[in-house]
């Protein structure tokens, strides 16, 4: 069974705790092969290597004195990693320690690399309007002003995604949690569709490795899955009591996510397509959770919480670990 393969890391040596300095981990993220581990603290990008069974510090990236709102490495490449502040968007390789490039607009914290890795979209503030800044990999850029498909409602924008030929944008209008679809074939962006899919906003949306499932998570407490392409709800989970604040995807078959108990519950997506709500494991922290993310290859989850105690953040890992 799924639950019984899903085991803490033994306390004694094998689970990493990130000394933070009182700094909290506001953004994680692995790397394409699994084998690096990056966490965000305050402007400071850490870089933890991964052995299969343990992660160790490896490299420090300074962004400078803006605090850090996201990380996303590059879907290819693995030495390639984006930052996000208020002010600035940089990409970085990690190997020379050196950012590769850097913009600066008034950020909102939230991007996304295309599937192919060949653009960066990030979300950013104009003169109070909503604009998508597209950076491409060979240094050209291009500004976009994000308009809802109603013009009349006013559109607030959570998050972003990007799949093979749909551009993702989730948020809420007047309260309901909204899905946006928009052409990226076409260079102005056009949307093709709008949805009303929450009763809250919706601030996560994840594709499947497969392409045939989109999964979102809102402040209602659910998280759903839609059936691509037809956009059809194929189920939805209901576990979490309180809002969803991060979800994470296993090789299409399994889902992660956390909310603001002290729980994290997993999730099996065969079920939930047979009609199943129920999460198949919970795991109890030791803290309130911030960020949760599966390793792109190994049956391995790793969970920021924030230690009550000491007032710092902690990274904890689960699975198969030495597999």
């Amino acid at each position: 069974m799924f639950y019984q393969q899903f085991k803490e890391y033994p306390k004694n040596s094998q689970r990493e705790k990130t000394q933070q300095e009182r700094k909290t981990i506001k953004s994680m993220d692995w790397n394409c092969n699994g084998s690096y581990l990056a966490t965000s603290s305050d402007s400071t990008i850490k870089i933890w290597s991964f052995d299969g069974n343990n992660i160790k510090r490896s490299t420090d990236l300074k962004q400078g004195s803006e605090q850090l709102e996201k990380l996303l490495f590059h879907p290819t490449q693995p030495d390639i990693i984006a930052s996000i502040t208020k002010e600035y968007v940089k990409i970085w390789d990690i190997r020379t320690k050196q950012s590769v490039r850097q913009e600066k607009k008034e950020q909102m914290g939230i991007a996304c690399w295309s599937p192919n890795g060949n653009e960066l979209a990030v979300g950013t503030k104009q003169n109070k309007e909503t604009q998508i800044m597209f950076l491409d990999m060979q240094g050209g850029e291009r500004q976009i002003m994000y308009q809802p498909k109603d013009k009349d409602k006013n559109f607030e924008l959570k998050n972003i995604m990007y799949d093979k030929d749909v551009f993702v944008a989730v948020g809420q209008q007047n309260g309901v949690g909204m899905i946006q679809f928009m052409d990226v074939n076409n260079p102005q962006l056009p949307p093709l569709h709008q949805m009303e899919a929450h009763r809250a906003s919706i601030t996560q949306c994840k594709f499947s490795k497969d392409g045939q499932h989109m999964y979102t998570g809102a402040q209602d407490s659910l998280i759903i899955l839609w059936q691509l392409p037809d956009l059809l709800c194929a189920g939805q989970l209901m576990t979490v009591e309180s809002e969803i604040k991060s979800i994470s995807v296993f090789d299409s078959k399994y889902i992660a996510a956390i909310g603001l108990e002290e729980q994290a519950y997993i999730y099996q997506i065969d079920r939930c397509l047979a009609g199943k709500t129920d999460h198949i494991d919970s795991i109890k922290l030791e803290g309130q959770p911030s960020e949760i993310c599966f390793h792109p290859n190994k049956f391995i989850l790793a969970i920021v919480c924030q230690d009550k105690n000491k007032q710092e953040s902690v990274i904890h890992l689960y699975g198969n670990l030495g597999v």
